[in-house]
């Protein structure tokens, strides 16, 4: 298990213990972490389940693939945001900050 800290855009954290080799999206849908819809159900199809990798932790996480890359544009990518669903928790993740936006 590793923590994962998602926090929603009213500055509240919810701290989740999330299996090892489950996606940050999986952690936060199975949970209750609000804000992450995941309407795809973590296929990397809707983007419904974006997050902002807090500064700290961009450097750490795995950069974006190809399917995942796709989804998001250059501004996006620019303020770090990607899928959650893409992200894969590994013990290296243990306390990675994500910020779920507003809308």
């Amino acid at each position: 298990m590793a923590k994962i800290i998602y926090r929603t855009a009213d500055g509240f954290d919810h701290v989740r213990d999330v299996a090892i080799d489950t996606s940050v999206m999986r952690g936060a849908v199975d949970t209750g972490v609000p804000g992450i819809n995941a309407e795809c159900g973590g296929s990397a199809a809707c983007a419904t389940c974006q997050v902002q990798l807090d500064d700290a932790w961009v450097a750490r996480v795995p950069p974006a693939r190809d399917l995942e890359d796709s989804m998001l544009d250059e501004e996006d990518q620019a303020r770090n945001i990607r899928l959650s669903c893409q992200i894969i928790v590994t013990p290296e993740l243990d306390g990675l900050l994500v910020h779920i936006p507003s809308a």
